[in-house]
């Protein structure tokens, strides 16, 4: 059975928040690390941040992963609702 016409918008929209706080996050960090990166001898890349900083963005990257499970918890619900196809 195809997916309802309510369940496909809520799966987009929830999916269209998910892409908007990746984008936040990318942006927040991007601000956070600005001129901060360098490549180590063996290719590596490390960041040069202050403590406060990493905990910011830690605590940013830990709630989109909360956020993000809980999204893809309630899209595989949805889903499972629905049926098979």
């Amino acid at each position: 059975m195809p997916i309802s016409k309510e369940n496909l918008e809520t799966i987009t929209n929830l999916l269209t928040a998910l892409q908007q706080r990746n984008d936040a996050i990318n942006q927040i960090a991007s601000n956070l690390v600005t001129g901060k990166f360098w490549r180590s001898p063996d290719g590596k890349i490390a960041i040069d941040i202050d403590e406060a900083a990493s905990k910011q963005l830690e605590t940013i990257i830990r709630g989109y992963v909360s956020e993000a499970r809980a999204i893809i918890l309630t899209i595989d619900t949805i889903m499972a609702d629905e049926g098979p196809p």
